[in-house]
């Protein structure tokens, strides 16, 4: 933005202006040549009248300097004025930035010094301030001269903010505003003396730039579309109704992420309860201001004059301000359009703050939601946030939310820096990775969830096996563990954990299922006592069965025990000679449930060991197995562990009731 001399220029004056602009900034640090400009330029009026009798005070002397300080002051004024502020910024190239040019002359070295221009930044800063606040006051009185004089101090705040970039300020290290009153002041007079004072005070001075330049856009774009009266309609009603309004919501944003209500079950909110509105005012400030405003002149003043300056928070603010506009009414392609091409705000960005205004605003009718969900979907790309997927599954809108989540495609883990990949061994940035982890198995959990509310139970696993492939090794299993228990919790909240066991799982997400298993089956709705045994006999393995069988308190059903029974029949001399106890703990230290441990501790079994052993139990009187007695075929999960016999067990009774009977241990044999 450059502010142009809305009047015809004079000859002289353009003249003066010419020869001000063509001066080389060497020659106006030349006291001889500055002293030449100026008067010139005094003469054909392009330097303001006060502030040629300030630089002609009787009061001040030539032999200090302050009144050639003064005039090149006036000039740089005068220069940012008429829009030649490129004039101060060559200016500290070439001059302030030559470590080699200097002046045996008190006054020409501090004329060639950087601390003469911050000197004047830092007034013309103040200066545009005043500005402004006489603006902002004067907006209703006199909305087209406040909008004029917004519009100049705009002006000067950009120039000025130029040029302390210039001098060494940087977007880098922007922040928040500095008190200049109480204990902060007397910590910056301390602080006056250290080495970086000079770089701190360009710093805030260029933060209010930012800061005074976005309140002065602002303020304009009101006042020439006529919003800058003291209040502004809005849709709830007032001040009061809408602060009740917007409680409203943030309380049933909240009800909807704990998933109260039946709006859904176990949704993970990624937002805590919190609404999209309060994630802006957050990223505006650390001290937020309070919403709703009672104007949109006040929310101009309130959201821009403070906070942080930083280009993040900058788009925020931007961000927050069109929010303020549609959530008082204002269409979409209205007013809320007009601000953001004015300050330039993406179409990308501009579309979610719609979105996200629609996504807030859910409980109050079922309109602005059918908004979202057709907008959502239609923005889902990468770098969409996740949280919008999430709120529309919190809010009862699974389909729209499946559409972006495919849109946005599988999630992918964060790099933590340039040529460092998340989790190398050399890196050190734990803390990054940490932050990434955690938002890369949140946006998983999500994933698979919003698959799971639309009843795609097969894509939900096909996806969790999808994004563990790409997880880093060391959280591989902590992230299996986490979507395993998402799959199977959601699965026994439907009554059909059952078909999610038929399910290939494999790896560590086998692992995490089969903790979750163990921990919630006979305990959790939906979880019989006896699922893990039956997952394990779906796929052959009765060993790992007749494990898990031993271990479960309540009897098993009729038919799971007759299918246990039939698959211990069925089991190859091998795995018979195997401790079942054995096994689960080899299994363990193995890390893997398939295991058939090498070197499992054994002991030579006794003769009254037999009727311990389902063999044993079987043989009794089916002739079925090992033994060569009698009996009915019947097998107590309960009631003990398999034992090691060498060969066919010998039966004699001794006639004192004790059994002769021979056994040993098994040989070694390899997992399959």
């Amino acid at each position: 933005m450059t502010a142009f001399s809305p009047s015809p220029l004079s000859p002289a004056f353009e003249l003066a202006l010419e020869s001000l602009v063509s001066c080389h900034p060497i020659d106006l640090s030349r006291v001889a040549k500055l002293r030449e400009v100026h008067a010139v330029c005094v003469s054909a009026g392009v330097v303001d009248g006060s502030v040629a009798a300030a630089c002609a005070e009787p009061g001040s002397s030539d032999a200090d300097g302050a009144r050639d300080v003064a005039r090149l002051h006036s000039l740089f004024h005068a220069a940012v004025t008429h829009g030649a502020a490129q004039l101060v910024c060559h200016y500290v190239d070439e001059v302030c930035g030559r470590d080699d040019f200097s002046s045996p002359d008190g006054v020409e070295a501090y004329l060639r010094d950087g601390e003469m221009v911050a000197e004047w930044a830092v007034s013309a800063t103040r200066a545009a301030e005043r500005v402004l606040l006489d603006a902002s006051a004067n907006a209703s009185a006199t909305p087209q001269a406040a909008a004029d004089a917004a519009e100049a101090a705009a002006s000067d705040f950009e120039a000025t903010k130029d040029v302390l970039t210039a001098l060494g300020a940087s977007n880098e290290f922007a922040g928040e505003p500095v008190d200049t009153s109480g204990r902060d002041a007397h910590r910056n007079a301390n602080a006056s003396s250290s080495a970086n004072s000079f770089r701190t005070r360009l710093q805030h001075a260029r933060d209010d730039c930012v800061r005074g330049e976005s309140h002065a856009v602002a303020l304009s774009w009101l006042l020439r579309n006529q919003l800058g009266g003291v209040t502004t309609v809005d849709r709830h009603g007032g001040p009061a109704a809408w602060t009740g309004s917007v409680r409203t919501r943030r309380a049933a944003n909240s009800d909807a992420a704990r998933g109260d209500g039946g709006v859904s079950l176990g949704v993970p909110a990624m937002d805590g309860g919190a609404l999209f509105l309060d994630d802006l005012l957050t990223q505006v400030s650390t001290r937020p201001p309070p919403y709703p405003f009672k104007s949109a002149t006040e929310a101009a003043e309130r959201i821009f004059s403070a906070g942080s300056a930083t280009p993040n928070a900058l788009i925020a603010k931007r961000c927050l301000f069109v929010y303020y506009l549609l959530d008082a009414g204002a269409p979409v392609a209205g007013a809320p359009a007009s601000f953001a091409r004015v300050v330039k705000l993406s179409p990308k960005l501009f579309s979610q703050t719609v979105a996200a205004c629609y996504l807030d605003d859910w409980d109050k009718s079922d309109t602005s939601l059918d908004e979202a969900c057709v907008l959502v979907p239609k923005l889902a790309q990468k770098s969409l946030p996740a949280r919008f997927v999430a709120s529309l599954v919190a809010r009862g809108r699974p389909r729209a939310a499946l559409d972006a989540a495919r849109a946005r495609g599988p999630p992918e883990l964060q790099r933590v820096g340039d040529g460092e990949s998340f989790g190398d061994a050399h890196s050190t940035s734990d803390e990054h990775q940490s932050d990434a982890y955690i938002s890369f198995a949140e946006e998983c959990d999500l994933t698979i969830t919003v698959r799971l509310e639309c009843g795609l139970a097969t894509e939900a696993f096909l996806v969790a096996n999808h994004v563990l492939a790409s997880a880093p090794a060391a959280f591989a299993d902590e992230l299996a563990t986490r979507l395993a228990s998402r799959l199977a919790s959601h699965a026994a909240s439907r009554n059909a954990l059952a078909s999610i066991l038929e399910l290939p799982f494999s790896g560590s997400l086998e692992r995490g299922l089969l903790a979750w298993l163990r921990g919630n089956c006979g305990v959790a709705p939906g979880a019989p006592a006896h699922l893990t045994v039956s997952y394990f006999l779906q796929r052959g393995r009765a060993v790992e069965a007749a494990s898990e069988a031993s271990l479960t308190a309540p009897p098993l059903p009729s038919e799971v025990k007759q299918d246990l029974e039939q698959a211990l029949r069925a089991l190859p001399d091998p795995q018979r000679r195997l401790r079942l106890d054995g096994a689960a703990a080899a299994a363990a230290v193995a890390g893997e449930t398939r295991s058939l441990a090498v070197g499992v501790a054994t002991a030579t079994a006794a003769p009254n060991e037999l009727a311990q052993t389902a063999f044993g139990c079987f043989g009794a009187d089916s002739g079925v197995g090992v033994g060569s007695g009698s009996g009915g075929p019947s097998f107590d999960p309960a009631g003990g562990t398999l034992c090691v016999l060498d060969g066919p067990f010998q039966t004699s009774s001794l006639g004192n009731g004790n059994w002769n009977g021979c056994g040993g241990r098994p040989p070694f044999f390899a997992p399959p």
